[in-house]
């Protein structure tokens, strides 16, 4: 009779009062007729009352906060014209734990960053209320290329070499606001501004 998508397509027309008559009636004999087009309802129903409930709610502004993330690391990059700064493009500390997924034992932070010649993903592990275990990796770069990494704050400086799969880690890590720079032999590759 119809495919699948054409059924969908009818029943959340039906569902949400966007019907003519005609596809009103034929929606009805549908679900009289064809069990998997009744689940199909339940199914659109339980979205459309969790995209209005709470949920839909948090990862809309979720959304909005990281557009505007987005946006203002976009801007200022082409304000410093500097291809070497990160733009975020992921921070798990904005977005909503999906339902269903139990929270870790330790709230850690995940974030990534793209740059123009690599991309970051980093993982904060708090280890006390003041210091962090910072846990990252470059992507994008050749994997027989050195990299270092360093973390800067004022004077306070921490630097690891990249291994092989270009993973990093900094152990104990004070609470503040650092620029984190990627360098191939002395080139800076990437670097972006970080709150620890």
């Amino acid at each position: 009779m119809k495919t699948r998508q054409e059924k969908i397509a009818l029943l959340l027309a039906f569902e949400r009062g966007t019907a003519s008559e005609a596809e009103a009636e034929a929606a009805r004999r549908l679900l009289a007729s064809d069990s998997e087009a009744a689940e199909l309802l339940q199914v659109i129903r339980q979205l459309d009352s969790e995209k209005s409930g709470a949920h839909g709610d948090r990862l809309r502004e979720a959304a909005r906060t990281m557009s505007a993330q987005i946006i203002a690391d976009f801007i200022a990059r082409r304000q410093a014209d500097d291809p070497r700064m990160g733009v975020l493009v992921f921070d798990s500390s904005v977005l909503p734990l999906p339902e269903g997924v139990r929270p870790a034992a330790v709230d850690t932070r995940q974030v990534r960053y793209r740059f123009e010649e690599a991309e970051v993903s980093l993982a904060l592990y708090p280890i006390s209320p003041s210091a962090y275990e910072l846990v990252g990796q470059v992507a994008g770069r050749s994997s027989e290329e050195a990299l270092t990494v360093v973390l800067r704050k004022g004077k306070r400086r921490y630097r690891t070499e990249a291994d092989t799969h270009h993973l990093f880690r900094f152990d104990d890590v004070a609470a503040g606001r650092y620029r984190l720079s990627v360098f191939t032999g002395d080139r800076e590759i990437a670097f972006v501004m970080i709150d620890v």
